[in-house]
């Protein structure tokens, strides 16, 4: 990841360090989760569990919920134990929306607590990362493992086009890390649309 900064904001130690922990971290984060949702391996990119062969899949069934529960299965059938859920932000709030209208004893307490951030127990977890009208149901405990080959780091560049004009600067985010999946059986791409 990378971001231009002022040699102003350079020289300010403290607006610096909040700039890169804040905005240049966020930014390198998103792109791993990027990359190891659906990675496309051409290098520099990591190939990511959607990428991989073996990768089951579940069709949409009656509805978001019934289509998971179905993925689930399939992961048990394989000696597996589904541990998270992966879904677009557009399809999570959907179904949950879809969940609260269907009960008609909501009362405004139900709406201020928020919704339940797990589907059959499995926690949700949000990500633009991911296509929306699918989830990826796994055991990502199991079925797959992330190596961190090198914290993070950042570099500065003066060199940068017109940089030097523009009393700029470029710092670079960068990371190692590799992903092994180990069992693609235990990942199911699951149609909840």
């Amino acid at each position: 990841a990378t971001i231009p900064i002022t040699t102003q904001i350079l020289e300010d130690g403290v607006t610096l360090v909040g700039y890169i922990n804040g905005r240049l971290v966020y930014m390198l984060k998103i792109r791993e989760e990027l990359e190891i949702l659906s990675g496309n391996g051409i290098t520099p990119d990591l190939k990511g569990i959607r990428s991989y062969a073996g990768i089951q899949t579940q069709t949409f069934t009656t509805d978001a919920i019934t289509s998971i529960g179905n993925a689930i299965a399939k992961i048990e059938l394989v000696d597996g134990f589904a541990d998270g859920i992966a879904m677009n932000p557009a399809d999570f709030w959907a179904m949950a929306t879809h969940r609260a209208s269907a009960n008609t004893t909501l009362d405004a307490q139900s709406y201020t607590n928020g919704p339940s951030a797990f589907v059959w127990g499995l926690p949700a977890v949000r990500s633009n990362a991911i296509t929306a009208g699918v989830s990826l149901v796994g055991n990502y405990g199991m079925g797959a493992t992330l190596f961190d080959r090198s914290q993070s780091g950042v570099r500065v560049f003066e060199q940068h086009g017109t940089y030097a004009a523009e009393n700029k600067v470029l710092l670079r985010a960068e990371e190692r890390v590799a992903l092994a999946v180990n069992r693609p059986d235990y990942f199911v791409n699951t149609a909840v649309a």
